[in-house]
């Protein structure tokens, strides 16, 4: 009994650090996003298009960020990117970002990627971040981010109805941040001719949905409920 116990523990911190996520645009799968905890200070997205998107646009994009649990500000980060048009390492360092007009929110709270700014999000209530503009990295360069609260409402997942908080995400960032190729997901998030929203979970709590639109189309990236924990 006493050999299984360490792999007992060994799985269920599998399970318990690792989610899935389907990707659709008007509810047609398109890609899947996984994200894993291997430690307390590090997490792994991947993300990989399915069908046929991955015929006309092939896509395996891993993200690693590692970061302070306390804060959530990233200490460095290593994209691995391999999409049409842009097949590179990026990575960055705190230390080594170049932040101009600095003031004392930085040393606060440190810097976030688009990575560490859900974390933070999932793991605050509401009147700590509600309208709070934070540091936000893209390409070595700063801009801010930030969450509006919107209302709490049911996500439908399955057969569950899980009630969530539901924020708008709002990011800016300086011109400079696009002088070099952005992958899908940075893109996606930072551009602001797109309006983002996210649900997370008052009882988890997790990230249940992300939802991002313009005037062309509804990109969803739901939870894959047999993941979840509960």
């Amino acid at each position: 009994m006493e050999t299984v116990k360490p792999i007992l523990i060994l799985l269920l911190s599998s399970i318990l650090y690792s989610q899935s996520y389907t990707v659709s645009i008007l509810g047609y799968h398109i890609a899947d996003l996984k994200k894993t905890k291997p430690s307390i200070n590090c997490i792994d997205f991947e993300f990989q298009t399915r069908g046929l998107v991955d015929f006309f646009y092939p896509t395996k994009n891993k993200y690693t960020t590692n970061y302070n649990n306390k804060t959530f500000g990233f200490t460095d980060y290593n994209y691995t990117i391999n999409q049409i048009g842009l097949k590179e390492n990026q990575t960055s360092k705190k230390d080594s970002v170049e932040i101009k007009n600095s003031n004392n929110l930085f040393s606060e709270t440190g810097i976030f990627n688009f990575i560490t700014f859900l974390e933070l999000i999932k793991n605050k209530n509401p009147s700590e971040i509600d309208t709070r503009w934070f540091p936000y990295e893209l390409n070595n360069t700063i801009g801010e981010a930030r969450v509006i609260w919107a209302d709490s409402s049911n996500i439908y997942s399955n057969k569950d109805s899980v009630l969530c908080n539901r924020y708008r995400l709002d990011i800016i960032m300086p011109e400079r941040a696009f002088t070099k190729d952005v992958d899908y997901l940075n893109k996606l998030l930072s551009s602001d001719k797109n309006v983002k929203e996210i649900w997370v979970s008052i009882q988890s709590p997790e990230i249940y949905q992300i939802k991002i639109k313009n005037d062309l189309l509804s990109l969803d990236v739901k939870i894959d409920q047999r993941d979840v924990v509960k």
